[in-house]
C-alpha cells in the first residue's frame, strides 16, 4: 500500500447520530473469511489508536448491529483464509457497499495464504498476515488511512446510482424532446407576424435546448477531470459529488410550469392560434403543450436522475481515492465513461439539430416588441372558503394539493397541519415574484404528495421541505406560519 496521499478536499468534520449519518470517529470492523481470535489484535490497535470509537460485527465476535455498519465513517474489512472459495460474502453489505462507494473502506488479510474472490482481487490490501503485535510498517499505514478518512469525514449523501436505465432514460428523453421541438417548429409559420409569441415560442424553444447543454455540461465534467495525465483529479471530482449535480440540471433546464405558463395565460400562445390555426394545428399544439406541461415528473425528470448518477459516480470515486483504491477509481470512471458515451453522443446530435432550429428563429428575438412580456393572468383559487389571489399556475397547484389532502386515508392531525400549510402558502406566494411564487407552490404540491403517501420519499420531503423553508425566510412576517407548519409536518413524519 502506498502512503496517504492528499487528496486537498475541503470537507468538514462531522459527528452526527446514528439517523443522521456517519459519526466521524467510528469505525467499524467487519470480518470475511476469519475468526475473532484472529481479528482481535487489530481490534485492540484500532481501539488504542486516537480517538476512533471500534464497533465489531458479529461476524468476529462482536455484537455491533447494521445501524453502527450505517453511520461509520469508514470500515475496516478483515480477510482471512476461510474466505477461500467462499462465495458466500457477495450476500453481505461489503460488496453491496463497495459497489455503491457510500463510505471508504479499507481491507487487510490477516492469515497466510487467503485468496480474495474475484471482485475483491484487484483492490489494493493491507497485509498483516506476519503481524502478531507491536509496530508494523503495513498497521501503520493502514492506521494514517483511517487517520486521514476521519479527518476529511464525506458528509451522508443518498442519491440515485448511475444505471443503464438511467442512461436509457435520458436518452429516450433527448429523442422526445427532439420530437416535440420539430412539433413546435411547425407553428413558426403559424405565429410569423405575432411578435409577443414568436418570442414565447422561442423561449419554450431555447429552455429545451438548455436542457440539452446542462445535461451535456455535467457529463463532460465528469469526463474531464478523469482526463488529467498525471493522475485523477480528487479535488475534480469532490467539487462534482459536493454541487448536487441532479439540481445544477433541474435550475438550467426547461420547466413545466414557465411552459405552460406561456401557452395558457389569458393571451398566450393558444389563443393566438385559435384565431390562426387549423384544427390539425391547433390539436397538434395542445398535446406538445399538454406532454411539456406535466414533463417535469416524467420527461424531464430523467435528466435529474443523471446529475444524481454523475454525482453518485463522483462520491465513489472519491470514497475509493480515500480509500487508498487509485486503480479502482480508475476503473470506475471508466466504467461510468462507457456507460454514458452513449448519452453524450446523443446529446453532440441534439444540441446540434436545436442550433438548427434555433438558428431559423433566431430574428424573432431581434425585432422590436413593445412589452417585454405579458403577465399571467391573475386567478382566484378558492381554499377552505378562503380567496386567495395568485396567478393561475399556482393557483392550479394548490387546487390539486387540496385534492391530495382531502383524499380518504389522510390522518386528521396530519391533515388538519397541510391544510393551513396550503393557505400559509397561498399567502406567501401573492408576495413573491411569479416564478418564485410557481416554486413555492411545486414544493407545495410535492410535500404534501410525499407526506400522504403510504411510502414517503423521504429525499424528496427533504428537498419540498427545505426549499419552502427557504422561500419562506425571504418574506419576513408572511413566511412565518410557513416555517412552523412544515416543521410540524415534518417532525409529525419522523
Amino acid at each position: 500500500m502506498n502512503a496517504v496521499a492528499d487528496l486537498s478536499l475541503s470537507y468538514p468534520g462531522c459527528s452526527q447520530d446514528m439517523t443522521g449519518g456517519p459519526v466521524a470517529s467510528r469505525i467499524y470492523v467487519k470480518g470475511l473469511g476469519t475468526s475473532s481470535d484472529r481479528v482481535r489484535l487489530l481490534i485492540e490497535a484500532l481501539t488504542n489508536h486516537r480517538d476512533f470509537e471500534v464497533f465489531v460485527d458479529p461476524s468476529v465476535g462482536g455484537a455491533a448491529d447494521s445501524d453502527f455498519y450505517h453511520n461509520a465513517a469508514a470500515i475496516v474489512v478483515v480477510c482471512g483464509n476461510l474466505l477461500n472459495g467462499d462465495t458466500s460474502y457477495s450476500n453481505n453489505w461489503v460488496l453491496y457497499d463497495l459497489e455503491y462507494g457510500s463510505r471508504p473502506m479499507i481491507f487487510a488479510k490477516i492469515d497466510p495464504g487467503v485468496v480474495l474472490p474475484d471482485k475483491l482481487s484487484k483492490l489494493s490490501v493491507f497485509d498483516l498476515t506476519g503481524w502478531t503485535g507491536g509496530e508494523n510498517s503495513e498497521l501503520a499505514q493502514l492506521m494514517n488511512r483511517l487517520d486521514y478518512i476521519v479527518d476529511h469525514q464525506l458528509p451522508y449523501l443518498f442519491v440515485q446510482s448511475l444505471s443503464p436505465w438511467v442512461v436509457k432514460g435520458a436518452e429516450s428523453a433527448v429523442d422526445h424532446i427532439g420530437e416535440l421541438m420539430t412539433a413546435l417548429r411547425r407553428l413558426d409559420v403559424v405565429l410569423a407576424e405575432d411578435d409577443v409569441q414568436m418570442q414565447a415560442l422561442g423561449k419554450t424553444l431555447r429552455e429545451l435546448g438548455e436542457t440539452y447543454r446542462v445535461v451535456k455540461s455535467v457529463v463532460e465534467q465528469f469526463f474531464a477531470a478523469g482526463l488529467n495525465p498525471d493522475g485523477i483529479d480528487g479535488e475534480a471530482y469532490a467539487r462534482l459529488e459536493r454541487r448536487r449535480l441532479a439540481e445544477t440540471i433541474h435550475n438550467g433546464r426547461a420547466h413545466c410550469l414557465r411552459i405552460g405558463a406561456r401557452y395558457y395565460r389569458e393571451g398566450g400562445i393558444r389563443q393566438a392560434l385559435e384565431s390562426r390555426a387549423d384544427a390539425e394545428i391547433l390539436a397538434m399544439a395542445d398535446e406538445t403543450f399538454h406532454e411539456l406541461t406535466i414533463s417535469d415528473h416524467d420527461m424531464l425528470a430523467k435528466m435529474d436522475l443523471v446529475g444524481e448518477g454523475v454525482t453518485h459516480e463522483s462520491r465513489a470515486v472519491v470514497t475509493l481515492l480515500m480509500s487508498g483504491q487509485e486503480t479502482a477509481a480508475r476503473r470506475r470512471i471508466l466504467q461510468a465513461r462507457d456507460l454514458l458515451l452513449p448519452l453524450e453522443d446523443k446529446l453532440d446530435e441534439a444540441v446540434a439539430r436545436f442550433m438548427a432550429i434555433e438558428a431559423s428563429l433566431g430574428y424573432a428575438e431581434d425585432r422590436a416588441v413593445e412589452k417585454e412580456g405579458v403577465n399571467v393572468t391573475i386567478g382566484t383559487v378558492n381554499i377552505n372558503g378562503n380567496n386567495e389571489n395568485c396567478n393561475i399556475v399556482v393557483a392550479n397547484l394548490i387546487k390539486e394539493t387540496e385534492l391530495m389532502v382531502v383524499a380518504p386515508g389522510v390522518p386528521n392531525d396530519l391533515r388538519e397541519y397541510l391544510t393551513n400549510l396550503e393557505k400559509a402558502v397561498a399567502e406567501l406566494t401573492t408576495r413573491l415574484p411569479d416564478e418564485a411564487a410557481e416554486y413555492a407552490a411545486s414544493d407545495l404540491k410535492e410535500l404534501t404528495k410525499q407526506a400522504t403517501s403510504d411510502r414517503p420519499n423521504k429525499l424528496l420531503l427533504a428537498r419540498a421541505a427545505d426549499s419552502l423553508i427557504n422561500m419562506a425566510k425571504s418574506v419576513a412576517e408572511i413566511g412565518l406560519p410557513v416555517i412552523d407548519l412544515v416543521t410540524r409536518v415534518v417532525e409529525l413524519l419522523n
